[in-house]
């Protein structure tokens, strides 16, 4: 039997948390009071299938009558999403991390045909709307991210999306990296100039110390045409010059993808999709060979073997040049590397080189106790000590570009900060000596200076979410 709720979804595959996620119902007996939906998520990635959540929505009559009900579901799937383990622990998507596919199971609460009766919740009438993919993407006024104009730019995201979000197309434009960070470009086009230019800056630049959460990630969005996701690696060497290429199938179906770029997770994600043995990055004897790598996302369509990728020169976002080094401080003075979650929803790395300082606070509290006959008791004896410290980096010269991602990191609600472990023998082998830390920025710290040669110098103080240097007890 036919359900009596008829729902309209928007079918675009990628929404943002941050702006309205609305699905409209409408009810075709009439007698409805209100509609209720239940959220409801996939359980694991293209499982097709999904679990309630428990988490119950209310629509009411829209105006100007018509039995038309409207859900938003934006700000309860926000809290599902946020959370960042995605970042840190997987190469793949887990189910409740930075990204989650949804949907709505409604039904109706309806007048009793009896006068002065309850309503009658009518669980067994329902309809599930279209699945959405909620990204935690802070769009703004600013941002055409959909060329259909209001409503629609306030909630797609189409212009992060690799592929087409709304089925194939031989012409959509829309390619761009969900990651904000600039692209470097050198003489002439093609990725060994670039990556020459991008490995100088080193501003990018992976340790194979770090810890190995450094990914790209990228919403694809599959359709009629374009049915297949691909990736194509280009390993360099200290020349610049491409010593190993690696281009393989991902997947087939619309999800976030997440390409690892540490090398020892990139060599592990070439080998787990057939890309080749991969030797050309990390030798045979574990040794790290491969001086950097470009990495090109891209979609096919299977019925023609036809390619998209963004190499194709038509303005679209470029590649991302990934620069290696085993150096102690990547070869500098003092070297900071910070994550943080970007405006897109995904995380960028960055690395500061140049001074930091620290200042300690120091509070105590104090009580007396009654003296004993022993002397070598504390009669003054501290209740509780409280320690902040406070970290100020001032970086390096760096490009206008890098200071405007910099400032990006500034207003991020979460960063971190890679710090070695001081006890590395506890830890499996795959989280390499280092750990991130939670960091929090301090207020109005903030300081940028610009000289006449386009050149910033950036200043900003943190603290540690966890005060790790406040002995405790």
């Amino acid at each position: 039997m036919a359900s009596s709720i008829v729902v309209h979804t928007d079918k675009h595959i990628f929404r943002t948390a941050y702006r309205p996620i609305l699905t409209t119902a409408m009810d075709t007996i009439g007698d409805a009071a209100y509609l209720k939906a239940e959220l409801e998520r996939e359980t694991w990635i293209n499982s097709g299938s999904y679990v309630g959540l428990g988490i119950y929505l209310n629509a009411y009559e829209s105006i100007g009558g018509s039995q038309h009900y409207t859900f938003n579901s934006m700000g309860y799937c926000r809290e599902l999403i946020s959370g960042g383990e995605f970042s840190k622990n997987w190469n793949g998507h887990s189910g409740d991390d930075i990204g989650s596919q949804f949907r709505l199971r409604i039904s109706a609460v309806r007048h009793s045909n009896t006068p002065n009766q309850p309503l009658i919740d009518d669980e067994t009438d329902f309809a599930y709307s279209d699945s959405w993919f909620a990204l935690p993407t802070t769009t703004n006024e600013l941002q055409a991210l959909h060329s259909t104009g209001f409503p629609h730019s306030h909630h797609q995201v189409n212009r992060l999306i690799l592929g087409d979000n709304k089925g194939g197309s031989l012409t959509d434009p829309n390619y761009e990296f969900s990651q904000n960070k600039p692209n470097f470009f050198g003489g002439g086009f093609g990725y060994a100039q670039n990556w020459n230019s991008c490995a100088a800056t080193k501003a990018y630049t992976i340790n194979r110390s770090d810890a190995r959460n450094d990914a790209i990630y990228l919403p694809v969005g599959l359709g009629a045409y374009w049915d297949e996701f691909w990736v194509y690696i280009a390993v360099m060497n200290t020349a610049g010059t491409v010593a190993g290429v690696h281009m393989f199938q991902v997947s087939d179906y619309s999800n976030l993808y997440k390409i690892p770029c540490h090398p020892d997770t990139l060599k592990g994600y070439i080998l787990g999709n057939g890309g080749g043995t991969a030797n050309t990055l990390i030798n045979s004897s574990g040794n790290l060979v491969g001086a950097g790598a470009v990495i090109y996302p891209m979609v096919r369509a299977s019925s023609t073997s036809a390619l998209k990728t963004q190499r194709d020169g038509q303005g679209n976002a470029a590649p991302t040049f990934l620069d290696y080094t085993e150096e102690e401080n990547n070869g500098k003075c003092n070297r900071s590397k910070f994550i943080f979650r970007n405006t897109s929803g995904g995380f960028d790395w960055l690395n500061i080189y140049g001074t930091e300082s620290k200042t300690t606070s120091f509070e105590s509290v104090i009580y007396d106790s009654i003296p004993t006959s022993s002397t070598s008791l504390h009669t003054r004896k501290t209740l509780y000590n409280n320690r902040e410290d406070v970290f100020t980096v001032t970086s390096q010269p760096v490009s206008r570009k890098i200071g405007v991602h910099i400032e990006e990191m500034i207003t991020s609600s979460m960063v971190w900060i890679n710090l070695k472990l001081k006890n590395t023998t506890s830890i499996p082998f795959s989280y390499s000596d280092s750990r991130l830390v939670p960091i929090l920025i301090v207020p109005g710290s903030f300081d940028i200076y610009n000289t006449e040669n386009n050149i910033s110098f950036i200043k900003f103080s943190y603290t540690f979410s966890e005060q790790i240097t406040l002995q405790k007890g």
